[in-house]
């Protein structure tokens, strides 16, 4: 999994990070908790090497789409540690 962001609240920082997921699905009733941990870059304001670990749940509405909720805790070179809850919709190809 990776992913990307962009965020713009007191100083603009871009994010690229990649993580190893371990997904334990339980296909009777179409969720699958999952772990994941990873590391990343953040630059523009704030040049940083970061890392994360975070646990979710993702209900699987077809074989392709799902919703799902997920946390993570984030840590930084020279920033403050951080916290992140998601939620969204997965497309799965």
């Amino acid at each position: 999994m990776s992913r990307a962001y962009w965020w713009d609240a007191d100083s603009v920082i871009h994010s690229l990070t990649a993580s190893a997921v371990l997904r334990a699905p339980i296909q009777s009733i179409c969720l699958a908790p999952y772990a994941y941990g990873g590391i990343g870059g953040h630059f523009d304001s704030v040049n940083q090497f970061g890392s994360h670990l975070g646990a979710g749940l993702e209900f699987r509405m077809t074989e392709r789409v799902g919703v799902f909720a997920d946390y993570s805790h984030n840590w930084a070179e020279e920033t403050e540690d951080w916290h992140m809850y998601s939620l969204g919709l997965r497309l799965a190809f």
